[in-house]
């Protein structure tokens, strides 16, 4: 029973909608009213939701966004089941494990988060096109990130892959705008999902930096904003970014190379196992963790001094050299 109606009669397509932000944005679509498809690889979990919802507002269809036959598939279905489809949400995506030293990183995960991040975006964006175009109508939302408009925060591949996103929105909401399809992304910043968590190796929501004190990002504020984007609303090519101000504020802390790790273990509130490859270490000294593999952070003119319980720690950190307790002091 729709709580709003926002969405009114409208007929979604969500992929990677079994969990996380695709999970929450299927719960919030359905209560202003829409029709919802879930599509991902997670069967049991995309039955789990469908369930949940509503058996006949809503579906699950098993989908693989790096298949064309599937993600088609997927379009038509919401074709044949609700004789439309008036939003695509495109937010399926993944990350490759973390190594910080591009010559530590390998082919065959740069191509695989490029497949699954880029190439399903794309085949999710022609194949909702296909159908849309004769309508002459349409919403299309791709989840990024906020690595799409920085960089030295996520691994390479995942960072690549961002960026190339915003590039296909781009052009996507330049050629479908005649048709009066609108294209947009919605960028968020780390959000405890399934995805982050088991990046992270978090136990539960980790305390990241935001200067919006006093409030946590969640899965559901991903939401309202593409619902706002999946809405009849005058926007079109925009990358909506959802970070609580991250990515405005002068940080010390942007490098994964670098205090990112050590400012995560010494500041979160709740307990966060990193499993970092070599030659990414986590040395503890008197409680306080440093990151081995960073750049020489007090050596650069460029960085404010890096502080470690209010002081600044004596060592050189680098790939090549290790921290000792008596480094740290």
């Amino acid at each position: 029973m729709a709580l709003l109606g926002r969405l009114e009669g409208k007929v979604a397509l969500i992929t990677g909608g079994a969990s996380g932000i695709g999970a929450q944005t299927a719960r919030l679509f359905h209560r202003h009213g829409a029709k919802v498809i879930i599509a991902d690889i997670q069967d049991e979990l995309g039955n789990s939701i469908s369930k949940e919802l509503s058996p006949t507002d809503t579906s699950f269809i098993h989908c693989d966004v790096q298949d064309d036959a599937h993600v088609r598939n997927a379009v038509d279905s919401a074709i044949t089941r609700f004789g439309k489809l008036d939003i695509m949400f495109n937010n399926a995506g993944t990350v490759e494990p973390l190594k910080p030293n591009i010559l530590d990183n390998d082919k065959a995960d740069f191509k695989r988060v490029l497949s699954i991040n880029v190439m399903g975006a794309f085949l999710g964006t022609k194949h909702a096109a296909r159908v849309m175009d004769p309508a002459r109508h349409g919403s299309m939302i791709i989840t990024v990130s906020t690595s799409s408009v920085s960089g030295g925060a996520t691994p390479h591949a995942y960072t690549c892959s961002k960026h190339a996103v915003v590039g296909l929105m781009k052009n996507a909401a330049v050629e479908l705008g005649r048709f009066g399809i609108r294209v947009n992304c919605v960028s968020p910043y780390l959000v405890a999902t399934p995805l982050v968590k088991n990046f992270y190796e978090a136990e539960d929501e980790p305390n990241l930096y935001s200067n919006l004190k006093g409030v946590v990002l969640k899965a559901e504020d991903i939401a309202e904003a593409v619902l706002f984007l999946g809405s009849d609303e005058y926007v079109r090519g925009h990358n909506l970014i959802v970070d609580g101000g991250f990515t405005i504020t002068n940080l010390r802390s942007r490098c994964i190379h670098s205090q990112t790790k050590a400012e995560l273990l010494t500041s979160s509130t709740v307990p966060i196992k990193m499993a970092l490859p070599s030659p990414m270490k986590v040395i503890a000294a008197d409680g306080v963790s440093v990151c081995e593999s960073c750049r020489r952070w007090n050596g650069n003119p460029r960085l404010p001094p890096l502080r470690i319980q209010g002081k600044i720690p004596d060592f050189n950190c680098s790939r090549n050299s290790k921290i000792s307790d008596a480094d740290v002091r």
